[in-house]
């Protein structure tokens, strides 16, 4: 049996291959300016370049999916970690097989000028440059030729798609994207009327028994709305955003009280 110091230098081995790679597409950014965009502290990142690091969770996360490697954590949580990668699956199955948007493009969803782009043309039918002029004028479809010249979005008879229209990228990021679609795209008024939902509960509860009862309803409900965003007997051309969120409240575990 391989002992678990060996394991952690292979592990290691692996981390600074995937960010030997990323540097070697991004030859402008230093080691500590890789550091950021992956976010993964530079004290760290050189530990982990000098095979010296026991990398965390978030770590290994951070590195394999800002480097674009997201589909292989299962793989290396097995290795390190059996139990944690039980947990994972049962946590994350329902997205694993969702392609990872590499970091230059996913942080485009953090930034308005190109969010909304991005969110029309990474679905089924994706969009047309009438289509961004008619909603965010002249500015948009400037926005819309700098993701074509980079690559992120394609031209196909006539129409512009992303590189998938199904794709998945790190947590900061999503935050981010779904405040902006809340913000820019939810319309109160229409509340009631069975074209959209926004709701938000608070209490007080054992965050560590009910918050994984309430994360497997929203994961089973989230399948099931894949299920019906995937549908041949659904599809159409109205384009939708659809977001789920928990969390606790307070940053520290003393409960102070909420209004509600």
């Amino acid at each position: 049996m391989t002992a678990m110091s060996d394991l952690k230098i292979d592990f290691c081995h692996d981390l600074k291959n995937m960010v030997d790679v990323f540097q070697a597409k991004h030859p402008n950014l230093s080691l500590p300016q890789v550091s950021k965009k992956i976010n993964v502290s530079y004290p760290t990142l050189k530990r982990v370049m000098n095979l010296s690091a026991n990398p965390s969770l978030e770590v290994m996360t951070n590195i394999l999916m800002n480097t674009g490697h997201h589909d292989q954590l299962p793989f290396y949580l097995e290795r390190v970690n059996p139990t944690l990668a039980t947990a994972f699956n049962s946590y994350f199955s329902h997205n694993i097989e969702t392609p990872s948007l590499d970091i230059d493009s996913s942080t485009l969803f953090a930034n308005k000028d190109y969010l909304f782009i991005l969110l029309l043309a990474f679905t089924d039918i994706g969009t047309t440059e009438l289509e961004i002029r008619q909603e965010f004028g002249s500015l948009g479809v400037k926005r819309l030729q700098e993701l074509i010249d980079h690559g992120i979005v394609n031209i196909i008879d006539q129409r512009i798609y992303g590189q998938s229209s199904k794709i998945t990228f790190n947590q900061k990021i999503m935050k981010q994207a779904v405040l902006y679609s809340i913000e820019q795209c939810y319309e109160p008024e229409h509340f009631g009327k069975g074209e959209n939902w926004l709701s938000l509960q608070t209490e007080s509860i054992n965050k560590e028994k009910a918050m994984p009862e309430i994360r497997n309803i929203l994961q089973n409900a989230y399948k099931d709305i894949k299920e019906v965003l995937y549908s041949e007997e659904f599809k159409g051309d109205d384009k939708v955003f659809i977001s789920m969120v928990a969390d606790k409240i307070l940053s520290s575990e003393k409960n102070q009280g909420i209004l509600q």
